[in-house]
């Protein structure tokens, strides 16, 4: 009797220790294979950091993966978390233990940024669960200069049109990038402007910029490319986009655009126009041409040499219906030199509510 009991005493104990972990074992089979299907597990998460970097670079990394899997992972697809980057792989299924490469490429803005990008492969395993294996490259992009007033915007100033050019220094001062560079390259995108580098040091160095006025007047604008030099090897570049500046003809009109209005057919609309000179001199009107604006016509009040003479036009809509713009040009005289000055309008014209 006492022998019956102790082996069923040991039945029980054994029963006890083996139930549970059967379980365990069971739910884990379960758990594992159906995991896959429920959820996207990310995996081998891998980074690569290229440290500090120049602006506008092309930066190259190509990653390395071993399959830890005991199945094919089919891969569908790859995605990168930014625009400045691409990726590829160079096989479109990973068997157990086989390697995968994916090469990712990153692109610098021409601005200071840090980046953080990721590079998702996407796919499939065999029995259909989603998988993804997530790939960072990491980088802190310096530029190697800094402009006065941190602006890349760069006035030279107002002028006259065929007059002198417009000049404009600027300081460049060397920024916290470390990759040397020794000399520097501008490449204008207008020919009309022209640039010197009257100082160049250590940490400093000085830039003339010169824009030659011609005949044209109007808002002037261009850009200058800087290319950095370690000795014969271009390392970067960095554009200056708005090199701004203003000509002006020696005679202009206020206003040079004159919006007349929303008028009706019919009506009958009177603006005046000053003529000024922007430089000192004897100044008459001499004539006024509308001849390519039916609807204009024109009056000089100020006869003779004046500072600011005074135009009178006018604008008679008659039957015309809808928009309507035209040009007119005011004929000058500033110390016996002959100039033309445009003046354009436009005007909107409805139909009369009867």
């Amino acid at each position: 009797m006492n022998a019956r009991k102790r082996r069923l005493s040991i039945l029980l104990l054994v029963s006890a220790m083996l139930i549970p972990a059967g379980v365990a074992y069971v739910f884990a089979q379960i758990g594992g294979r159906y995991a896959g299907v429920t959820r996207d597990p990310v995996t081998n998460e891998q980074t690569h950091d290229f440290g500090i970097v120049l602006p506008n670079s092309e930066l190259v990394h190509v990653f390395e993966f071993r399959s830890p899997w005991p199945e094919v992972f089919r891969i569908l697809n790859v995605e990168a978390t930014c625009g400045c980057t691409a990726a590829s792989t160079d096989v479109d299924a990973l068997h157990p233990g086989q390697m995968l490469h994916v090469s990712a490429k990153l692109r610098t803005r021409e601005t200071a940024e840090n980046l953080d990008v990721s590079v998702l492969v996407k796919g499939v395993m065999a029995d259909g669960g989603p998988k993804s294996i997530n790939f960072v490259l990491r980088a802190k992009s310096l530029p190697l200069i800094s402009i006065e007033d941190d602006s890349h915007y760069i006035d030279v100033g107002r002028g006259l049109a065929g007059g002198p050019p417009l000049t404009r220094e600027i300081k460049i001062l060397r920024a916290s990038n470390p990759v040397p560079w020794n000399a520097l390259a501008l490449e204008p995108s207008d020919p009309n402007i022209e640039t010197e580098i009257n100082k160049k040091g250590s940490n400093e160095w000085r830039i003339k910029l010169s824009r030659r006025t011609t005949d044209v007047t109007g808002s002037v604008n261009g850009s200058i490319r800087l290319t950095f030099l370690n000795g014969d090897q271009a390392l970067s570049s960095q554009v200056i986009r708005h090199v701004t500046g203003y000509v002006a003809g020696a005679v202009r009109c206020s206003p040079s655009t004159l919006l007349i209005g929303t008028v009706s057919q019919k009506q009958v609309v009177t603006k005046r126009v000053s003529v000024i000179a922007e430089v000192p001199g004897e100044l008459r009107v001499i004539s006024v041409r509308t001849q390519d604006s039916p609807r204009m016509s024109a009056t000089i009040e100020t006869v003779g040499v004046h500072d600011n003479p005074v135009i009178l036009l006018r604008y008679d809509a008659g039957d015309h219906l809808g928009q309507d713009t035209g040009v007119v040009t005011v004929v000058t005289e500033l110390d016996g030199q002959k100039h033309e000055t445009a003046i354009d309008y436009l005007a909107m014209v409805r139909e009369i509510v009867k």
